[in-house]
This record gives C-alpha cells, sequence and structure tokens, in this order.
C-alpha cells in the first residue's frame, strides 16, 4: 500500500512522512512550524563568504534545535542540515537491525547523532516524549513491506507500549519516572489481554537483567550515597516481584544488603542491623557465596562491637576469594572475641598472602605474644623483629619488639627498644609509667644490673613493680630518669 503511493502520490506521501518527522522530533522542519508556534529570526549568512566561514559562523550561531528554532543550513546541501540527514536516513542510512523499512525510533537516533556530530554538538535534535518509535516511515525493499505489513496488521496499543519500553531501557529509566519508566509500560503490556505471551516474557527477561545488572553495579561500586543505595533497593525489589510466586535467595540477599545501607547512609543503625542480620541468615542458609557483602556486613558489626555476628560475616567473606585486608580484620574480630588459635591462623594465611604487611606482622607478633605459649616465642620475636625492620620508626611496634623479646627470655636485647620507649613517653603521664614499669622488669631480669642493686632489692618479688618501688629504688640504680638514658 506505501509502496504504491510512494510512486502514484509522492507530494502526498513526502508531506506526511515529514508532518510525521515534525511529531518525532518535536521542531520544526526547516522552516515549516507546527501549529501555534512563531518562527525565530536567524541571521542571515554573507551571500559572499567562503563555504569555510560559512561552516564557522554556523559554529559561532548554532542553537540547540528546539520548538521555537530553526534549523542550520549549508549552502552546498541546498537545505538545513537536519533535512539532509532525514532525508539520508529514510533513504536507507538509518536502516540499523536492517530489515528494510526505517522506523520512527531508528530515525530519531540516526539523525539526531549525525546533526550533533555535523554541528560540532550545538544543534541537538530532541524527540516528542512516548511517540511510537515502531511507526515504519519508509519502505526500502521487498521484505521491508513483509515487515511492513506484519506491523500495521499487529495491535498498535501493545505496538506502543513496547516502543515506550524499548525507549526507557535505553534511558535507564527502569522504575523512575512514575508513568514513564520501563516499568510502567511492562506492566501495562502484561494487563493487557491482547498482548502477545511471548512479547511478555522478552519484555520482562530484559527488564529483569537490566534491573539485576544496574543493582549489583551498584553493590559492586560502592556509593557513600543515601539516594543510590535507594535505588539500588527499589530495582531489586521490582526484580523480585518479577519471578513471584518464585524468588531467587540471591536476589533477596542482595535486596535486603541494599536496603541496609540504605538505613545505614540514613543514619537508621537498628534499622540497618535488621537488614543486614537478614541477609547474614540468609547467606548462611543458602550457602550462597557473596563474599564483597558479607565482608561489608561484617565491617558494619566490627564498628558496632557485635563481635558474634561480625565473626559470622567474616568466617563467610573470607571462605573464597578474600580481598586484602579481609583476612586481617576477622582477625581483630577474633582477637576480640579471645579466639586466639583461630586469629593466629587468620594472620598466619595473611602474612602468608602479604608478606610485608606491618599491621598483620605488628597483629601477629601481639596475638603470638599474648596466648604466651612457650614454643610460639621464638616465632613471635621472628615476627616482629621483621615488623621491627620494616617500620623503625614505628614507636608501638618498638614496644612490641621489646615485650616480645623480654617475654622469650632475650632481656638484654629487650632493653634498647625498652629503653627507647619510655624515653618517647617521659611526658606522657598516662603511659609514662607502664613503660617505665616494663623498663625496669628488664633491669631486674638483667643478671649484671641486679648484681649492681643491693641485696634487699634482689631480694623483693620480681613481678610488675610500682612505680613508687621503682621511685624508692632509685638510691641505689640511679634516678628514674637514668634507667632511660
Amino acid at each position: 500500500m506505501m509502496k504504491k503511493a510512494l510512486t502514484q502520490h509522492p507530494r502526498l506521501v513526502f508531506v506526511s512522512v515529514f508532518l510525521m518527522a515534525a511529531l518525532i522530533f518535536g521542531h520544526a522542519v526547516e522552516g515549516r512550524l507546527l501549529p501555534g508556534l512563531k518562527r525565530s529570526r536567524q541571521p542571515q549568512l554573507p551571500a559572499a563568504a567562503s563555504q569555510e566561514e560559512k561552516r564557522q559562523t554556523i559554529q559561532e550561531r548554532g542553537q540547540k534545535a528546539a520548538p521555537w528554532q530553526s534549523s542550520l543550513e549549508l549552502e552546498e546541501l541546498k537545505h538545513g542540515i537536519f533535512t539532509h540527514h532525514l532525508l539520508r536516513g529514510l533513504q536507507g542510512a538509518a536502516d540499523q537491525d536492517r530489515n528494510g523499512i526505517v522506523a520512527a525510533g531508528e530515525l530519531f537516533g540516526y539523525v539526531r547523532a549525525q546533526v550533533t556530530e555535523a554541528t560540532q554538538g550545538q544543534q541537538a535534535p530532541e524527540s516528542n516524549a512516548g511517540y511510537d518509535t515502531t511507526i515504519p516511515l519508509s519502505i526500502l525493499n521487498d521484505p521491508g513491506l513483509t515487515e511492513y505489513r506484519r506491523w500495521f496488521e499487529s495491535d498498535h496499543l501493545v505496538s506502543r507500549w513496547v516502543s515506550a519500553f524499548d525507549e526507557a531501557l535505553r534511558g535507564n529509566r527502569l522504575t523512575r519516572p512514575e508513568g514513564m519508566s520501563a516499568w510502567t509500560f511492562y506492566k501495562r503490556l502484561f494487563g493487557y489481554h491482547r498482548t502477545p505471551h511471548e512479547v511478555i516474557t522478552r519484555k520482562r527477561d530484559e527488564l529483569m537483567r537490566r534491573l539485576t545488572e544496574g543493582a549489583r553495579a551498584k553493590i559492586d561500586e560502592a556509593p557513600q550515597s543515601q539516594a543510590e543505595w535507594e535505588i539500588a533497593a527499589e530495582w531489586l525489589d521490582k526484580a523480585n516481584d518479577l519471578l513471584l510466586p518464585d524468588k531467587d535467595p540471591k536476589l533477596r540477599v542482595w535486596h535486603a544488603y541494599s536496603r541496609g545501607m540504605f538505613k545505614f547512609y540514613s543514619d537508621e543503625l537498628r534499622p540497618a542491623a535488621r537488614e543486614f542480620d537478614s541477609a547474614l541468615e540468609l547467606l548462611e542458609e543458602s550457602r550462597l557465596e557473596e563474599p564483597l557483602i558479607a565482608a561489608k556486613i561484617g565491617k558494619f558489626y566490627k564498628q558496632q562491637g557485635k563481635w558474634e555476628e561480625a565473626g559470622r560475616a567474616y568466617k563467610l567473606a573470607t571462605a573464597s576469594r578474600p580481598q586484602e585486608g579481609w583476612r586481617r580484620e576477622y582477625a581483630e574480630v577474633l582477637i576480640a572475641l579471645e579466639r586466639w588459635d583461630e586469629a593466629k591462623t587468620q594472620l598466619r594465611t595473611a602474612q602468608g598472602e602479604q608478606p610485608d604487611d606491618v599491621l598483620i606482622l605488628k597483629l601477629l607478633a601481639e596475638t603470638l605474644w599474648r596466648a604466651a605459649r612457650h614454643e610460639e616465642l621464638a616465632e613471635a620475636v621472628q615476627v616482629a623483629a621483621r615488623a621491627h625492620k620494616l617500620a623503625p620508626d614505628d614507636i608501638e611496634m618498638e614496644d612490641l619488639y621489646g615485650r616480645t623479646l623480654l617475654k622469650a627470655g632475650q632481656v638484654s636485647q629487650a632493653i634498647t627498644p625498652l629503653r627507647q620507649v619510655a624515653q618517647k613517653y617521659l611526658a606522657n603521664e598516662q603511659w609514662r609509667d607502664q613503660k617505665l614499669l616494663q623498663l625496669s622488669q628488664a633491669y631486674l631480669q638483667n643478671s649484671e644490673l641486679a648484681r649492681r642493686c643491693s641485696m634487699r632489692s634482689r631480694r623483693r618479688p620480681r613481678g610488675l613493680l610500682t612505680f613508687a618501688r621503682i621511685n624508692r629504688r632509685s638510691n641505689c640504680c640511679g634516678r628514674w630518669r637514668a634507667m632511660v638514658r
């Protein structure tokens, strides 16, 4: 029918296609304004100007296409840039899927891209929202005529909603704004009795994929924004609705986690904890491998001082493919729970993966020191020495190194680092006494210094002495400041 019209009534078809283009693009085509709009006055190009000067003038004067604007023109095209690419698109350049017809959506995408490039972004055609992108505007060959007949015989309401759905997906309008989102048009298709089942299935799968991929991307990006997490939770809520009556445990975990992060960034910690509790229980029950989510939940519980829950979460996070730092964080939780053997196991594994990580070495040495097993003291000294070598200016590491040597019985070697620590803390009233007590213990255990003290002082208990006792001994061992020289 249209093919016949093209040969018998070319002017009628030309005017009809241009009218349709005007409706699609939402602005006048080369000065033919839609009713109710006024023409804007565009400055004329000098007749004697060169083509390069004209192009330059167009770049200077070019404006974004809109209902009140005219299209920019080039003399060699004999008409405007917009019309030039519109005609090329109708002649077949816009047939992206090569099915023999140029649909409205294909024409808009082609013309917008070409005009924007030709004017270096100074003119960008816009479309009327909600137009049917499946309307055929040009039939190129016999297969195209067959495709046109198929479109003509289809339900135009279904066609319009499918077109709007596809347009919403391209604009990433998955669930918002209400009334213009892919979710809105899918629900219309789903509720319409004449929508073919295969169309509903195809569009559901497309929407499901975009919702889950988009939400997962936000989970991986870990945005620090309440609004972003709200969108992720909304997308996963819709994705779960698409799966009813069945639900995917993984999507339920993602949903609970996203809601928890939304509550967390809304400063609603108790509701956030409830969502994380649900996510953690689902991870354990379903035995899902979601190490990133588990680690984030563990970190939340760790910050809240909920050590048991943090331990459960970090156990899942470190079960497979743990990222750097997760084993150390898990070990810190285990230490807080006084589960020393498990902490040492995690730290030794972490040390094997990151042999020069000072924090891991420091934590392992501290754990071995606290466990106080004689057979592990040699390992503690070795680990502390390694950390001290890597961070020689770290006063806390210096302190740990001295304490480890002292407990291992290497008293003479312990005196030097402990003396340096005591010197650092002489002006610190909070820690000065404790550091001096450590140093005094090393002096007392050193046989040479002990012989210099009176028999009375050597007969006293060798446990940790109070600062007052150290001060009373200053007459035989020198003033207490001399202890750190």
